[in-house]
């Protein structure tokens, strides 16, 4: 048992996986914008807009600090939240106030309409440690911007419905610690789990990023001690998080040195990471690890994935280390579809003793042309309802509605919609209703 966790811990691992070997490791393609009137700004976190035709990103003062409750900013300039059409251009500010330094993650809602982001603001009690950090959304038509709780590092389910975040509570004036912690928040019902806490001191979160179909999310992490000369790191670990609890799966990895930015692909079996200075990508099944970007001559810092799981836009740094002010460039990768083995299987193939307690939904291939095969798997016996959504929320197309039983169920859907006519390209959600229970899963139709 780890002590990071209060709960066991088990291995996670299934038969290894051969990845093909056509992909070749690269640096991507410059992206070229620019922002009126400001130098070369320290471009931070990104999101894909869900169609992929728009990129939302950070930006923040060189340096900045919050003293005796004021903003202030030593180098650079204010920060805000700006979009910026995927093809480059000229860059438009949505959001920005006095008040905030420290823009950090970005997410689209699965309508494209708002964005979910942090930020530090100096709106602050001087004994909660969490004073300056502020989840809120934007909406990047208005402008109209909305507080949703305290946090930071949010990251947004494929319904939208769930903000997994961390946050931190300093108890020390009180003779206590300072702990840290991973949370999920239903914007729904305002509802808010602890998934892990754990002292400051002994754990660092890397990141999070939830699953496809909203059962768990996959976290990293490593060991933090405490030493006469100062702080000592232990080697990274990546775990998958059931949501509705449980013990947290330990996924067996090859040799790496680091899990920072996790992103969970959206066929569900790959998670996309920052190892050092390179992106890499493990397959969470196999443990299987591969190079998206070289292993030298140069870093990556805060990717971001598109919806359809083949483009990442990422700061670069031509020096190794990613210090020394402004960044090289911000570049595009695109993958190729030899990454992804469709052999796997979906993520409902793992072997448990354990009935779910929850339904789970996955579909594979994904990306797919022509057809993908969509599993669910139900708790409990009653009506369900899986149907096929565009991004607009219209529904394409009705799959199952009627009374099953408990268990694994497979439908193939055939990129048509109720009509019978086949859909364009695009990215496409299958949402699965049993009793008051939704949870969706983002497919991706190539052709």
């Amino acid at each position: 048992m780890r002590k990071v966790f209060v709960l066991f811990i088990v291995a996670f691992t299934l038969t290894a996986t051969v990845y093909a070997q056509e992909y070749e490791p690269n640096w991507g393609e410059i992206f070229p914008f620019t922002i009126d009137g400001q130098e070369t700004p320290s471009f931070w976190y990104s999101a894909w807009s869900p169609d992929g035709s728009t990129v939302a990103f950070t930006t923040n003062p060189k340096k900045a600090r919050i003293h005796n409750g004021v903003l202030e900013i030593i180098e650079g300039y204010l920060g805000g939240v700006w979009l910026v059409d995927a093809d480059g251009g000229k860059a438009s500010l949505i959001y920005q106030n006095d008040e905030g330094a420290l823009y950090r993650d970005l997410s689209f809602t699965p309508d494209g309409t708002k964005l979910i982001f942090s930020y530090q603001s100096v709106e602050s009690s001087e004994n909660d440690f969490d004073r300056n950090d502020i989840i809120a959304s934007v909406n990047v038509t208005t402008g109209a911007y909305h507080k949703i709780t305290t946090g930071w590092h949010p990251a947004l389910s494929s319904s939208g419905r769930y903000i997994c975040a961390r946050k931190s509570n300093d108890d020390r004036h009180n003779g206590g610690e300072m702990t840290s912690s991973v949370v999920i928040y239903d914007t729904v019902t305002g509802d808010e789990a602890t998934l892990i806490e754990a002292s400051w001191d002994e754990i660092v979160y890397l990141g999070h990023s939830f699953l496809p179909d909203e059962s768990a999310i996959i976290l990293s992490c490593q060991d933090r001690y405490m030493t006469p000369t100062g702080r000592v790191y232990g080697d990274p670990f990546l775990y998958r998080i059931p949501l509705t609890g449980g013990e947290p799966e330990e996924i067996d990895v090859t040799d790496t040195e680091g899990f920072r930015f996790p992103l969970v692909h959206p066929d569900g079996r790959n998670v996309i990471f920052t190892e050092g200075p390179s992106l890499k990508m493990v397959n969470i099944f196999s443990g299987e690890v591969v190079n998206i970007t070289p292993d030298g001559g140069g870093r990556v810092q805060f990717p971001a994935l598109s919806s359809d799981g083949m483009r990442i836009i990422y700061r670069y740094h031509e020096n190794s280390d990613g210090k020394g002010g402004t960044p090289k460039d911000i570049r595009i990768i695109t993958l190729d579809e030899s990454l992804f083995d469709e052999d796997d299987g979906p993520a409902t193939a793992v072997e448990s003793d354990v009935p779910a307690a929850f339904p789970i939904l996955v579909s594979y291939p994904n990306p797919f042309n022509p057809t993908t095969t969509i599993s669910f798997t139900l708790p409990d016996a009653g009506y369900a309802e899986l149907a096929v959504y565009n991004l607009a929320g219209q529904k394409i197309r009705t799959l199952v509605a009627g009374e099953l039983s408990p268990g694994v169920h497979e439908v193939v859907w055939d990129g048509r919609n109720d009509a019978d006519t086949p859909v364009s390209s695009g990215v496409f959600v299958s949402r699965l209703i049993t009793g008051d229970t939704v949870v969706s899963n983002r497919m991706t139709l190539v052709k």
